[in-house]
């Protein structure tokens, strides 16, 4: 008898194990919140800007997710706010099921996104105005049934050349 809950236990063991190695860093139902900082500045010869962004990403899809990015822009005395809508295309998760190797798709998060807002800069409004454009991601969980990673965006992003900061994921 004692052989026979050992036999069962080592199995389950397996099964939960597999089951833990195929989970990917994205899925459908995550919830993944990014404040970050931006580098650099996408205004054309405005120099170093300081700023700082908030991403929320909502997976609709196995590989789509939709969400709200908001965020300040510090520069020559003004404050900018940012605000817009981004969509994302988690496309490494797609790529490992494609390939027989491991890509770590339990570890890493890479996709790409599109954006699109306005900013306005008070008192006189003057900011400018709608914008949009394209960001490449990446987001590194260290650990495969961690919470939180480190994420960077590269591109035209919405404040900034590109961005650095954290991720956190709620549910699951």
């Amino acid at each position: 008898m004692k052989k026979i809950i050992l036999l069962v236990l080592s199995v389950y063991a397996c099964i939960v194990q597999t089951e833990i190695q195929a989970q990917n860093s994205f899925k459908k139902g995550d919830v993944v919140l990014s404040p970050g900082i931006g580098l650099g500045s996408n205004y054309p010869g405005a120099g170093f800007r300081g700023s700082i962004i908030f991403n929320a990403d909502f997976g609709i899809h196995e590989y789509v997710s939709i969400g709200p990015y908001t965020g300040a822009t510090f520069f020559s005395g003004a404050t900018g706010l940012d605000f817009g809508a981004r969509a994302s295309f988690h496309w490494w998760q797609l790529l490992d099921e494609k390939v027989d190797s491991d890509l770590l798709c339990d570890q890493l998060d890479i996709y790409s996104t599109i954006w699109l807002g306005g900013e306005i800069i008070p008192p006189s409004n003057a900011g400018r105005g709608f914008d949009a454009g394209f960001t490449q991601g990446i987001r590194w969980y260290p650990n495969a049934n961690n919470r939180i990673a480190l994420f960077g965006e590269f591109g035209w992003t919405p404040i900034s050349f590109s961005s650095i900061g954290a991720s956190i994921k709620m549910g699951r």
